[in-house]
């Protein structure tokens, strides 16, 4: 694990603009997720709700899952991030939180921790489940991204 996934909430909020530009500028990336996304969607059911854990600014993730009826609560730890998908996207819930601590009243028809959960430490990306657990409705589909290797956190921009 590199030193810097320690501090992986300080390293968005200080790169959360950078962050959001180039994740919008590149298009051809988000290709080959929209697949996943679909895959999702089907498993969840049309228009859930869904849980998105590390939703940075909104773009492509958020928005495809908006743009297909479904009803999207982010979080992040960036504040910055944040104000961009309330800007984008001000119908939806936006929480400002570290998703290692999330304890929301609500159950979501699907989870998603894209390009996030990868950035914690992997004593922090098992107690995940326990919160995917405490959100997750009957039924619930859960899709997330991780490392190449066990444990694996990434932590640099």
């Amino acid at each position: 694990m590199h030193e810097s996934a320690r501090h992986i909430v300080d390293l968005y909020q200080r790169h959360a603009r950078a962050w959001d530009q180039r994740r919008r500028a590149s298009p051809e990336a988000f290709e080959g997720e929209q697949a996943w996304l679909e895959r999702f969607r089907r498993v969840m059911g049309q228009g859930g709700q869904v849980l998105d854990l590390g939703c940075g600014g909104g773009e492509p993730i958020a928005r495809n899952l908006i743009e297909h009826q479904c009803a999207v609560t982010g979080v992040d730890s960036s504040a910055t991030l944040l104000d961009q998908c309330r800007q984008r996207f001000a119908g939806q819930q936006w929480i400002h939180a570290d998703m290692r601590s999330l304890a929301l009243d609500q159950d979501f028809a699907g989870i998603l921790a894209w390009n996030s959960l990868f950035h914690l430490s992997p004593d922090d990306q098992r107690a995940m489940f326990a919160v995917f657990e405490h959100h997750a409705g009957p039924g619930c589909a859960l899709m997330f991204t991780s490392g190449l290797e066990a444990g694996e956190a990434i932590g640099e921009f």
